[in-house]
C-alpha cells in the first residue's frame, strides 16, 4: 500500500532487538531503532567536565575505585541515506521515549532516542513520514509527555504552527473483547482505578472454573477467546488444552 501511494522505501523498526525477538513475529522484517540510526566512530567524553578524549587516553589516564575509566562513550547519529520519500513504521512504539538515557557509561546520540530519530529522518524538512503503532495504555517508557504516542510532543519539538501534520488514529470498536477494553480505557482516562467491571452478555461472559473444560471442548474449533487475570492462569489453561484436547 505504501508503494502504491508513492513511497520509494519502507522501513519497519522497533526500539530494540529484544523487543523484536520477544514481541514481534516477523523478526526478519524489522530493524532495531538503535542499530538503524546510531553508528560510526565513538567519542569519549569525561564524565565530570564534558572534556573529550580519545579512547586510548581514557583507558591510560583515568581510573577510579569502581573500575570505570571515568569516560562516557558517545555513539553518534548516522547520516540518513534513505530515500527522500521513505515511510518508517515503528511497532511497539509505547516503548519509545524521549526521556534521557545513558546506560552503562554509554550514550547514544543526545541520549534522547525519539528526538534523535526525528533528527535522523530530517522529518520537519523532508518528505519522509513515520507511523507509530502502539498502545498508550500498556506500560510505557519514560515520561508520558515524552512518549512516542503523545502527539503534542511533535508539535512542540518540530515547532509546527499547528497540529495538521500530526494525526492520532484510534482503532474501531472491533470485536467484543475490544469493546470491553474500551471500558477499562475510559476509566484510565478518568483516573478511576477502583471500578473494574465488564458488560457481560451472550458474547462476553464470566466463567466459573468448573465450566471452563466443557466450554473449551465444545468450542475448540470455533473463534473464541479465554481471558485470564494472570499469566500463570493463562499458562495453566494452555497446558490443559495441549494435554487433554490436542494430544
Amino acid at each position: 500500500m505504501a508503494f502504491r501511494r508513492g513511497f520509494a522505501q519502507v522501513e519497519l523498526l522497533a526500539t530494540s532487538y529484544k523487543v523484536i525477538k520477544n514481541l514481534l513475529h516477523d523478526a526478519a522484517e524489522f530493524s532495531s531503532m538503535y542499530g538503524y540510526i546510531y553508528g560510526g566512530s565513538s567519542q569519549f567524553v569525561e564524565q565530570d567536565d564534558g572534556k573529550q578524549a580519545s579512547k586510548t587516553d581514557a583507558i591510560e589516564t583515568v581510573e577510579d575505585d569502581s573500575g570505570s575509566d571515568g569516560f562516557i562513550e558517545i555513539i553518534p547519529i548516522k547520516g540518513c541515506d534513505d530515500e527522500e520519500k521513505t515511510l518508517y513504521i515503528v511497532d511497539e512504539a509505547h516503548l519509545l521515549s524521549n526521556s534521557f538515557a545513558q546506560p552503562l557509561m554509554k550514550q547514544f546520540g543526545t541520549g534522547r532516542v525519539l528526538a534523535d530519530f526525528l533528527t535522523f529522518m530530517n522529518l520537519g524538512e523532508s518528505k519522509r513520514k513515520v507511523i507509530f503503532i502502539g498502545d498508550q495504555y500498556h506500560m510505557i517508557m519514560g515520561k508520558k509527555d515524552e512518549n512516542a504516542l503523545n502527539t503534542l510532543f511533535y508539535t512542540s519539538h518540530l515547532k509546527l504552527e499547528n497540529d495538521s501534520k500530526v494525526y492520532s488514529l484510534t482503532p474501531k470498536q472491533g470485536n467484543d473483547i475490544t469493546a470491553q477494553a474500551r471500558y477499562l480505557v475510559d476509566d484510565i482516562d478518568k483516573k478511576r482505578f477502583n471500578n473494574l467491571s465488564f458488560d457481560y452478555g451472550d458474547n462476553f461472559t464470566l466463567l466459573d472454573r468448573t465450566e471452563t473444560p466443557e466450554l473449551i471442548a465444545d468450542n475448540l474449533k470455533n473463534d473464541f477467546k479465554i481471558l485470564n487475570y494472570t499469566n500463570k492462569s493463562c499458562s495453566a489453561v494452555n497446558l490443559w488444552i495441549k494435554k487433554t484436547e490436542l494430544c
